[in-house]
């Protein structure tokens, strides 16, 4: 009986020094991904107190090594991204449901961070990335005219129009990665937990579309209003990512059953979509999604959930 209490103490140890080793390695050499996987696993083997407790241990001695404040960012950032997917987990939900956790505790701890760093240290986090932004684009005002045909003072004027947008959307990608080095790390280890779908059936809810037409119209209907403009704007471009990379999916799902490879397959689709993003006809696999997703023409789609085996994935 002791040792039985014991041992997950013992686990703990480790995976705490686990955790204050990899926050280490970020810090000088970018291993950030890999952070909140043993808080993950601590959840899965042991419950939320032992992961909590693996997270305060590394991130108190992170603190010796690298100071109390980057200590303190990589405690909100494992928290974020290794308990919070834990506890949804073990609440039996899917993968799609803890990402999406993972994304919104992300953005508040990353919004507190900022907060805090204002009020205790007195470093306005949001102030030095405008002015290294405004600062690069000047730098490179030739290049962002010839690209982007906007001056860097245009340019920096649309970033922060679109920045809730463009915020949202690194926090789920940074989610997605970190779980699914999670899924793969925790699988290897004997402790399974609920995977993505094969991006070939990745779909959007057919609702979905009723939201895109209603900000399609805001986009037009509320010129002139500065908030309903920015807000329509930014729904507009996450929605119409997610058709487009939906309409990546289905080519992917009718390359892959024509025998195409995986690699192939996925660096087709990557460099199609850019090139007719980059020529203007970027509305393609977005108008492609959108048709998937409300299931007009499944033959002609590929739209075929969990059938060919292989051949979707």
């Amino acid at each position: 009986m002791e040792s039985v209490r014991i041992k997950p103490l013992v686990e703990g140890a480790l995976l705490a020094a686990l955790v204050a080793l990899l926050g280490l390695l970020s810090f000088y050499i970018g291993f950030g991904w890999l952070l909140p996987i043993p808080v993950f696993l601590a959840y899965v083997r042991n419950g939320a107190r032992n992961c909590a407790l693996v997270a305060v241990v590394g991130a108190a001695l992170l603190a010796l090594w690298i100071g109390p404040l980057p200590a303190l960012a990589s405690f909100v950032f494992t928290i974020a991204l290794g308990l919070i997917p834990g506890w949804v987990i073990h609440r039996e939900a899917t993968a799609s449901v803890a990402i999406a956790a993972m994304s919104v505790a992300l953005i508040l701890a990353t919004g507190l961070g900022a907060l805090t760093a204002i009020l205790v240290w007195h470093t306005n986090i949001w102030a030095q990335a405008w002015t290294s932004l405004t600062g690069f684009l000047d730098a490179h005002a030739r290049q962002v005219e010839a690209i982007s045909s906007l001056s860097p003072q245009e340019m920096a004027l649309l970033f922060l129009r679109v920045a809730p947008v463009l915020g949202v959307s690194v926090a789920v990608l940074q989610s997605a990665g970190v779980y699914l080095f999670s899924c793969a790390a925790l699988g290897r280890l004997g402790h399974p937990i609920p995977s993505l779908p094969p991006f070939a059936e990745w779909r959007v809810p057919p609702a979905a579309a009723w939201v895109y037409a209603v900000v399609l119209a805001g986009l037009f209907l509320g010129r002139g209003n500065r908030v309903a403009d920015v807000v329509a704007l930014n729904l507009s471009m996450a929605v119409g990512t997610m058709y487009t990379v939906t309409g990546g999916a289905v080519i992917y799902g009718w390359l892959r059953r024509r025998g195409v490879g995986r690699d192939l397959a996925a660096v087709t689709v990557v460099g199609g979509v850019g090139l007719l993003d980059a020529f203007g006809f970027g509305v393609g696999p977005a108008a492609l999604g959108l048709l998937a997703s409300l299931r007009v023409g499944p033959r002609q789609l590929g739209v075929r959930r969990g059938s060919d085996g292989e051949g979707s994935r």
